[in-house]
């Protein structure tokens, strides 16, 4: 037996199998202080045509961001330039 789906969660099993399917990749971060929030920060990056889409957040609180990053040939490797 499939248990119940809470309310506003998603039934995959009703997916096509041929269907596309968006990747998520973990990125690392750090921060050198925590600044005003004293929160941890997530971020995630997705491979799409002509570069990058990039989700941050932060783990406690309801802010967010997705930005679209230009990369043609998909060379950033996540990270920051120093």
């Amino acid at each position: 037996m499939r248990p119940l789906l809470s309310k506003g969660e998603y039934d995959v099993t009703k997916e096509r199998l041929d269907q596309p399917v968006l990747s998520w990749e973990r990125l690392k971060t750090v921060r050198e202080d925590d600044g005003i929030l004293d929160s941890k920060y997530m971020a995630e990056r997705a491979k799409v045509p002509g570069g990058w889409l990039v989700l941050t957040q932060f783990h406690l609180g309801p802010g967010l961001g997705l930005v679209f990053l230009p990369d043609p040939k998909h060379e950033w490797d996540g990270g920051s330039v120093s």
